[in-house]
């Protein structure tokens, strides 16, 4: 037979005869409530067992669900943390990455104060990118030991990141274009903020007098880089 509690609706299941004609005191073992139990209550078949839970236990198990909905919360936003973790993590080892294939990134990661240490910004998307060569000019000076060729001009950061200078290089080449004799040279300036220019003047001994032009860029195989000529005073 089936107890069910006054006072709680807690249900339990008894031997048909624990109870006795007579009926019996019983207590609920969840509430503590006390009620005088007769055998004639439970044996009605209106209060037979069935598929659906008692009331009480309904109510204690009502708050399966509830548990069940914070522990599904507490997943989706560990789970969230660690996306956004994950995505973090991967903006930062993919820095250089992510700033070749767009620079103004670069202004991003300075602005959140995340350095680009190790990042070749020369190599976005080439040596010596974003870089403008201006009022590039030469002249010839003679002295006691002969003549020697002066260039000067100006180098400007046309990008919207700063950029290092890379080692320049000027030419003197024939009508045709022909490199005759070359030398290279360095800048004061290592880095160059966006918009910011830096001037430079190198002179070379001109070994040739065939030479008609001068041409300046950035030093190595990198045809893709800007560069200017001008004609080579006599």
């Amino acid at each position: 037979m089936i107890l069910t509690c006054e006072q709680c609706a807690t249900s339990y299941a008894v031997p048909d005869d624990a109870v006795g004609a007579a009926g019996r005191k019983v207590k609920c073992i969840s509430c503590g409530h006390v009620w005088l139990q007769t055998a004639t209550v439970d044996a009605d078949p209106a209060r037979a067992p069935s598929d659906t839970p008692p009331s009480g236990t309904a109510r204690r198990g009502a708050s399966r669900p509830i548990a069940l909905r914070r522990a599904g919360a507490v997943a989706a936003a560990m789970s969230l943390l660690a996306a956004a973790a994950g995505l973090a993590a991967g903006l930062y080892a993919g820095r250089a990455m992510i700033v070749q294939s767009w620079p103004p990134a670069a202004l991003l990661y300075e602005e959140f104060g995340i350095g680009l240490h190790g990042v070749d910004l020369a190599a976005i998307p080439g040596v010596g990118a974003g870089l403008e060569y201006r009022n590039v000019t030469s002249e010839i000076r003679a002295d006691a030991f002969g003549d020697t060729l002066w260039v000067r001009g100006e180098v400007l950061n046309a990008s919207e990141i700063a950029r290092p200078l890379p080692t320049l290089r000027i030419s003197l080449a024939d009508d045709d274009g022909t490199a005759l004799e070359s030398w290279t040279f360095a800048l004061e300036v290592e880095m160059l903020a966006p918009g910011a220019v830096a001037r430079f003047e190198t002179s070379r001994r001109a070994e040739t007098d065939i030479a008609s032009k001068i041409v300046l860029g950035v030093d190595g195989p990198w045809p893709e880089t800007a560069r200017v000529e001008s004609e080579l005073p006599h």
